[in-house]
């Protein structure tokens, strides 16, 4: 009978977990990271209270944006305002307001949120697909076209289909000041209807009173707003025990979670529920993007999803790429692993002074992930960019030459002081 790793019930209805999360591509990975023994009630709790505070931070929310190329490019957390703004008596007790733009347009999100969501982008997901919301859309490309406008409220609708309560409030005055009879007025409305409507998307002339206050209060034109950003590293941390945990268990199953290693990882996994911080001595194993060296990224590429697992010095780390934006986290020394288990993960040995290990991308038109040695990835990478104009031919004959040897290898060497 299967057991849940995490809160280790057998008579529970057990689920598909994916070990790389949906925002990070993972229907586009391998099968063997597509098992991890996980229950329906803790694979839900943790893709709210895990997966996505690390997702919809604003760091990585842009990061994600730029790789899923997001109609809304720019993402903002809830606008504070102040307490005796007008919107406050627009909008009910527990609704907040996101702002998102792109080239086309700035959009207001009127939603329900929770206080520990407020500083991450997005809010609270389950609440927000489960209630009603709105979404104030203000076109401000100056002369948009027909085709333009069409294509914008396309992808805003593909965009939000999975909020079946969305109501879409274009903001935009089609007459143009036009002078016309009421029959003319209505005719053209009618045909505008015709022309651009998509599901749910409310025209100003359908506006309630409330909503046209709304309108008028958020109207971007001059406007400045301001919200707040949540930098939380113990929500990056717990992440990355549960996303080095599932890669671990794809290449050395799900045996591995009752492992001491795993273990490890799963005690500051379950700290999500208490959301306590985290130790020093976990803390001091982490590397936040700010902290990563230039050197380091020898194995991500910045266009893509990266995750690697490698062994250097004796020590074996987990290394996130999200294009660039690089997490970095010690997972334990190299002495803790079995050496089968070792093998498996392309460590052959017992102090790597280049990387050993293996590297997984996800490109952002491609439809799987590809994995790779880490080594072989490692200094492939740094002869491109070492040496330029290297041809593909002396660069083979360089690795293979280097994977002999662990000598001369400063040009390439990889500091992680984590």
């Amino acid at each position: 009978m299967t057991t849940c790793f995490l809160c280790k019930q057998s008579n529970v209805q057990m689920s598909l977990e994916h070990s790389i999360p949906q925002f990070l591509g993972g229907k586009k990975s391998d099968d063997k990271f597509k098992k991890l023994n996980l229950c329906k009630s803790c694979n839900s709790k943790l893709g709210t209270h895990v997966d996505a505070r690390f997702a919809r931070s604003f760091m990585n929310s842009i990061g994600l944006t730029e790789f899923n190329n997001d109609i809304f490019f720019g993402k903002f957390t809830s606008i504070e305002f102040e307490s005796n703004d007008e919107i406050l008596n627009l909008t009910s007790e527990n609704s907040y307001v996101e702002m998102m733009s792109n080239d086309k347009a700035v959009a207001f999100w009127i939603k329900e949120n929770t206080p520990e969501f407020l500083g991450l982008v997005g809010g609270h997901p389950p609440l927000s697909k489960s209630k009603n919301s709105q979404l104030f859309l203000f076109i401000t490309k100056e002369g948009i076209s027909e085709i333009e406008l069409k294509q914008l409220l396309h992808r805003v609708r593909d965009k939000f289909k999975k909020y079946k309560k969305l109501d879409i409030l274009l903001c935009l005055d089609f007459s143009n000041n036009q002078n016309m009879t009421e029959s003319e007025l209505n005719l053209f409305r009618s045909r505008i209807k015709e022309e651009f409507y998509v599901n749910g998307l409310k025209f100003y002339w359908e506006f309630t009173e409330k909503e046209l206050k709304i309108k008028d209060r958020l109207r971007p034109d001059g406007k400045h707003f301001r919200s707040s950003m949540l930098f939380d590293l113990n929500d990056d941390i717990r992440f990355l025990s549960k996303l080095f945990l599932g890669i671990l268990c794809g290449y050395l199953g799900n045996d591995f979670t009752k492992s001491p290693v795993g273990k490890q990882l799963i005690d500051i996994l379950k700290t999500y529920s208490s959301r306590e911080v985290l130790p020093e001595e976990v803390v001091n194993r982490f590397k936040h993007p700010f902290q990563i060296k230039s050197s380091d990224i020898y194995l991500s590429k910045e266009d893509a999803i990266t995750i690697s697992i490698f062994q250097i010095g004796d020590d074996i780390i987990g290394l996130l790429g999200i294009r660039k934006n690089v997490y970095g986290f010690k997972i334990c020394k190299q002495q803790e692993l079995h050496k089968e288990e070792k093998m498996i993960l392309n460590i052959n040995s017992d102090f790597c002074e280049i990387p050993e290990g293996v590297t997984l991308i996800l490109k952002s038109n491609s439809d799987k992930y590809m994995e790779y040695d880490a080594k072989k990835f490692f200094l492939n990478k740094c002869l491109e960019r070492n040496f330029p104009g290297i041809s593909e031919e002396q660069k083979i004959g360089i690795i293979n030459l280097l994977q002999r040897s662990t000598s001369s290898v400063n040009l390439c060497r990889l500091d992680t002081s984590i």
